[in-house]
C-alpha cells in the first residue's frame, strides 16, 4: 500500500480543515512512564508527544480499563502538536493501589493534571476526554480546580453514586452493576464478558443482596460489598462531584445520546451548568447507545446515516481553541447539537432548552393527558415483589434491546396508562422533561417508574426515551433513608431522562406509571430497611392522586409543532 497511486486512500480526513492544527509533526512515544500521587501511590502512564524537544498541550486520559487500549489514539493528536497522556486508574492493570471505583478519582486526577504540567514537554495546559469512567474523572478532577487544566470533554459520563451506578435515585442498579463488576472485578479488565449474560442471572432474586454476587457472579467483591454499604451520598465522599459543580468554570463538551445507560449524569451536569449561567457549554447529543456515535438504529428503529457524524474534527477544533489558543471558528459552532427521533435530523439551538422551545404541561386523569387538571380521582394498584418472575439462566442484558421496540400489552400490567388525544399537528418535544406525581401506599417504601411512549393510531406504544425513577425512601434527598407514613399524601418529583422526538399527527403522547424496573432495578420490598442486609417483604398498595388538588403531571419542552 506503499506504491504511488495509493495515497488517495490515506488522505488525512482533517485536511478538509485547514485552520485545524495538521498533522506535521513526528511522534515519539514513552511507555510506562510513573508518576506518585499525593499518599505516594505510583500511577503509570504512556506518554505520546511531538519528538522536537519543544514544550505542547496536554491532553489526558485516565481510565480503568488500560491505558493501552487509549494509547493508539496519541499519535492522531501529537503529530498535530499536543502531548497525549493516558494511565491506569488506581488499583488497576499496571497502577499501584487498592481499586475502590470513582472514589479516588478527584485527587489522583488533580496529582496527574499537575504532574504533566510540570514535565518539561508541557507548557503547563492540560485538557480531559474519554467516555464512561474516562468522563466521569474528568469532572471529579475538575471540581477540585486543578490549575492547569482548561478544559474537558466529557463523553457519556455517569453522575454521583446516588444518581446512576450504583443507585439511581436511591433504587439499586443491580443488574448495571453486576454486569460492570464481572467486566472489572480482577485488576485487569475482562472485556470478553463485554457482550455475554451475566453467569447465574436465575439468582437475580437472591436475598439479602450481599449475597448476591457470590450468586450470580460466582465470587464476592470487595467493592461491591462496599457499594452495599454507602446507601446515601453522605457514604460517596469522592463519588459526590455533581453536588460541588459551583466549583467549575472551564469549558466542557459533553457528549452523550437518548440510550446512553449513563445519560443521567450528561443531564445533571448540563443542566446544572446552564442553571450556574455557564456560557461556555457545548453539548452533542445523538440517537446513540453508550457506544456513542456508532451506529444509525436501534432494534428495528432507523434513524439514517445522518445519525452517524464527525466527532474527531469537533474534537480537534476543541483543543485548539481551548489549549492553543487558535481561532478555529468555535464561536460559530451552535452551543446545543441535538437529534430528534421520529423527525430523523439534527437541530442547532444556542443553549437547551433554547428560548424558541416552549414548555408544556400535561396533567394525569384515569383515562386521559390533559392540558389542565380534570376533576379530583385516582387510581390504585398493587406491587408485590414476591412476585416478580424469576430469570431465564439464558437471559442476556435486558438493557440491550430486541428486534422490536414495540410494546407488550403486558408492559402496562400493575401500572398506570394515560395518554394524550390523537395530536392535531406533528409535535416535537424535549428536555428537560419531569414528572410530578401526587401518591400515597401503605407500605414504608414503594418506588415510582415513569416512561413516556409514542403511541400510533392503531393503539401499538413505543418507548423513545430511557425512563425516570425514585425511591419513595428518598423522596426528600440522598442524604439519607427516610420510611415513609402509610397513608400520607407525598408528592414525587423526578425526571425523564433526556430525548428529542417527533409524535406524528394522529399520534398520542403516553405515560406509564409503575413500581418496578426489574430485573434492571432491584426490588423495593416496601419496609425501608437497608438494601444490603433486607430480606423481610410486603405488597405495596399505592394510589396516584390526580385532580386539582393533586396535579400529577409531566412537563417537556416543545421544539416545534407543523
Amino acid at each position: 500500500f506503499a506504491q504511488a497511486g495509493w495515497e488517495a486512500l490515506f488522505e488525512d480526513p482533517m485536511a478538509k480543515f485547514p485552520e485545524l492544527s495538521q498533522a506535521t509533526y513526528k511522534v515519539k512515544t514513552e511507555f510506562g512512564v510513573h508518576m506518585k500521587t499525593r499518599d505516594r501511590i505510583d500511577l503509570v502512564c504512556d506518554v505520546v508527544r511531538p519528538d522536537d524537544g519543544e514544550k505542547h498541550p496536554a491532553i489526558l486520559v485516565r481510565t480503568p480499563y488500560g491505558r493501552g487500549s487509549e494509547t493508539a489514539a496519541g499519535t492522531f493528536y501529537a503529530s498535530r502538536g499536543y502531548v497525549y497522556v493516558t494511565q491506569d486508574c488506581r488499583g488497576r492493570e499496571d497502577s499501584d493501589g487498592v481499586w475502590d471505583p470513582f472514589v479516588n478519582e478527584g485527587p489522583d486526577g488533580y496529582d496527574t493534571i499537575q504532574w504533566i504540567a510540570a514535565q518539561p514537554w508541557s507548557d503547563g495546559k492540560v485538557g480531559m476526554i474519554g467516555g464512561s469512567y474516562a468522563g466521569y474523572v474528568q469532572w471529579s478532577a475538575a471540581v477540585l480546580n486543578p490549575p492547569a487544566l482548561k478544559c474537558i470533554v466529557p463523553q457519556v459520563s455517569p453522575p454521583d453514586a446516588m444518581h446512576n451506578i450504583p443507585y439511581d435515585n436511591g433504587i439499586p442498579f443491580l443488574y448495571g452493576d453486576l454486569w460492570w463488576a464481572k467486566i472489572v472485578a480482577g485488576r485487569h479488565t475482562d472485556f470478553s464478558t463485554m457482550k455475554s449474560a451475566l453467569p447465574h442471572p436465575d439468582k437475580f432474586d437472591t436475598l439479602p443482596l450481599s449475597d448476591l454476587d457470590q450468586a450470580v457472579l460466582g465470587q464476592k467483591l470487595e467493592f461491591f460489598q462496599k457499594w452495599l454499604d454507602r446507601p446515601t451520598i453522605g457514604d460517596w465522599k469522592g463519588m459526590d462531584f455533581t453536588y460541588h459543580l459551583s466549583n467549575v468554570n472551564i469549558p466542557a463538551l459533553h457528549i452523550s445520546g437518548t440510550w446512553d445507560g449513563d445519560e443521567i449524569g450528561t443531564h445533571i451536569n448540563w443542566q446544572t451548568m446552564q442553571d450556574l449561567k455557564r456560557d461556555n457549554q457545548w453539548i452533542i447529543f445523538g440517537p446513540w447507545v453508550h457506544a456513542f456515535n456508532t451506529t444509525h438504529s436501534l432494534g428495528d428503529v432507523e434513524y439514517g446515516p445522518d445519525a452517524m457524524i464527525d466527532l474527531d474534527s469537533v474534537y480537534l477544533r476543541w483543543f485548539d481553541t481551548w489549549l492553543k489558543g487558535k481561532s478555529v471558528g468555535l464561536d460559530k459552532v451552535a452551543h446545543a447539537r441535538i437529534f430528534v427521533t421520529g423527525a430523523n435530523k439534527w437541530i442547532e439551538a444556542p443553549s437547551w432548552p433554547s428560548p424558541s422551545m416552549r414548555a408544556e404541561t400535561l396533567y394525569f386523569t384515569k383515562d386521559e393527558l390533559t392540558p389542565s387538571p380534570g376533576k379530583e380521582d385516582s387510581f390504585t394498584f398493587t406491587y408485590d415483589p414476591a412476585k416478580e418472575p424469576k430469570l431465564s439462566a439464558n437471559l442476556g442484558d435486558p438493557d440491550a434491546g430486541g428486534d422490536s421496540s414495540k410494546l407488550p400489552k403486558s408492559f402496562y400490567k400493575g401500572g398506570l396508562l394515560v395518554k394524550s388525544a390523537p395530536l392535531m399537528q406533528d409535535t416535537a418535544i424535549t428536555a428537560p422533561l419531569k414528572f410530578k406525581i401526587y401518591f400515597k401506599t401503605d407500605a414504608k417504601d414503594t418506588d415510582l417508574f415513569g416512561w413516556i411512549v409514542d403511541i400510533d393510531a392503531k393503539g401499538d406504544a413505543r418507548v423513545i426515551g430511557q425512563e425516570g425513577k425514585i425511591r419513595g425512601s428518598y423522596l426528600n434527598g440522598a442524604d439519607a433513608i427516610r420510611p415513609l407514613e402509610p397513608g400520607m399524601e407525598y408528592v414525587a418529583e423526578f425526571p425523564h431522562w433526556d430525548f428529542a422526538h417527533e409524535f406524528r399527527k394522529g399520534h398520542r403522547i403516553g405515560v406509564v406509571i409503575k413500581s418496578s424496573g426489574y430485573p434492571s432495578y432491584g426490588r423495593n420490598l416496601g419496609m425501608a430497611e437497608p438494601p444490603k442486609t433486607a430480606t423481610r417483604m410486603v405488597a405495596q398498595k399505592n394510589t396516584i392522586l390526580m385532580g386539582p388538588a393533586h396535579p400529577s403531571s409531566v412537563s417537556f419542552q416543545v421544539i416545534w409543532t407543523h
